[in-house]
């Protein structure tokens, strides 16, 4: 609710109309190109694998246990299990990656503070409109959770828990957003414990700042249980190798 008040004040107030124009026709060119192409791609082997997963695994457990081979947390995958529950068809799959993509440029596009030109050179970007977009993995889930957080960023001076919420989600889409994740939390760590010296003010208790720390938490500890693979699992080496490669990232 509140970020969905904070889109549409942001494109209507203190913009003229023809800035109004461009936004709203940039987002839905992006829209546009994105649907055609996520509906002519041919889906990759690792794009079909977690839908394979949901749809052939017999009970919300037995997808549980199977998805802990992928080596990537949760959330992605629990998408996945809900649209299977729906239909077998993966193109359903396309269908949700697209609004995401469609999601996040619109995000970044409304509350980006830079000139039309840069925001439309990065929509159309290789990163934007084909890794991101046409590919139905977790990266761009991830990525819609970063610009959500930066659209979000001053809800602090009120209240940590959406972006506690937020970095939380964040940490179980993927391990690079967890790294990311980690970064954000510590930033905004730093920022409470030392607001005086900072001159940072907020009206979020000590309480609220818990909260929002320990949502923070469970996330993470969520997302490094599910990326530590079982011990008869071979893809990333087993538990042990699992956890030194995962150390080594971090």
């Amino acid at each position: 609710m509140i970020l969905k008040e904070k889109f549409f004040s942001q494109l209507s107030s203190g913009k003229d109309n023809k800035n109004n124009s461009f936004e709203i026709g940039l987002i839905v060119i992006f829209a546009i190109i994105t649907l055609v192409g996520i509906l002519n791609h041919a889906m990759w082997r690792d794009e079909l694998n977690g839908w394979l997963i949901a749809r052939d695994s017999y009970s919300f457990i037995d997808f549980f246990e199977n998805i802990k081979y992928e080596g990537h947390p949760l959330i992605w995958y629990i998408f996945l299990w809900i649209l299977n529950q729906l239909t077998a068809n993966p193109i359903a799959m396309q269908l949700l990656h697209w609004l995401i993509a469609v999601a996040t440029i619109a995000l970044f596009i409304v509350f980006s503070p830079f000139t039309k030109t840069q925001k439309a050179l990065f929509s159309f970007g290789y990163l934007p409109i084909y890794e991101y977009s046409l590919i139905s993995r977790n990266y761009g889930i991830g990525v819609l959770s970063i610009f959500l957080f930066c659209a979000c960023f001053n809800t602090r001076h009120k209240s940590y828990i959406p972006l506690g919420f937020i970095l939380a989600m964040m940490a179980n889409t993927n391990a690079y957003c967890l790294l990311i994740s980690l970064g954000l939390g510590l930033t905004l760590t730093i920022e409470y414990l030392f607001s005086h010296y900072f001159q940072y003010e907020t009206k979020a208790s000590n309480y609220n700042f818990v909260v929002a720390s320990l949502l923070f938490l469970l996330g993470i500890f969520l997302s490094v249980f599910m990326l530590l693979p079982p011990s008869d699992s071979t893809l990333q080496g087993g538990l042990v190798n699992g956890f030194f490669t995962l150390i080594l990232i971090v």
